[in-house]
């Protein structure tokens, strides 16, 4: 974000930061328009129904466990903590730590489009390739507690984000549909999501 490690350039890197955050919030203040919806009841009522329904069904209290420990709690933990933790792995710059979690993340992406084509060709269970894909998730994150080169932690970051960020949208957000059937998929949906959120933000 600075040229220079200096305070200095941080203070003013912050002051340009606060100023565009502050004009902004004060364009909105003077331009925006509430135009508020009115929600019936019945439909309020509707929706906290389908919630607790939604929640009590057991697929989904178990992936709504996984997306917030597994993919929101470790993998945002990762992403924010990757280039401390290979400074301690003897000699591995900063820049390598960044170019780790970039890898992991540009890995998740692409796992999240290679894993639901390879399940709907071979015609498998689902829950059979979010057990899989829990299991090489932890060896992966196992292997990173190595003390190894640079490359070895490019290669094992790649299959970790590639294995654990597939988990959420694709396979865990069908099974949740599945499991709570056509009426209740929306609310589905919301629940299994709205962990993965919460424990993104909490890490």
């Amino acid at each position: 974000m600075v040229p220079s490690p200096s305070y200095a350039e941080i203070v003013r890197s912050m002051v340009l930061v606060s100023a565009v955050c502050t004009a902004s919030f004060l364009a909105f203040l003077a331009f925006s328009r509430e135009q508020p919806m009115a929600t019936p009841p019945e439909a309020s009522a509707h929706f906290m129904g389908s919630m607790r329904s939604v929640i009590r069904i057991r697929n989904i209290q178990v992936l709504m466990a996984l997306f917030f420990i597994g993919v929101g709690g470790v993998f945002s933990s990762l992403a924010q903590w990757i280039e401390t933790i290979m400074a301690g792995r003897g000699g591995i710059s900063p820049l390598d730590g960044g170019i780790t979690g970039a890898i992991m993340l540009v890995a998740g992406i692409s796992g999240m489009v290679a894993v639901p084509v390879v399940a709907e060709k071979w015609g498998g269970s689902l829950r059979k390739f979010v057990i899989a894909n829990s299991l090489f998730s932890a060896l992966f994150l196992f292997a990173l507690s190595f003390r190894m080169p640079a490359g070895y932690y490019f290669v094992v970051s790649f299959a970790e984000g590639f294995f654990l960020i597939s988990l959420a949208p694709p396979l865990g957000l069908q099974i949740s549909l599945e499991s709570a059937g056509e009426e209740n998929a929306g609310t589905a949906a919301g629940s299994s999501g709205s962990s993965h959120r919460s424990a993104r933000s909490s890490s």
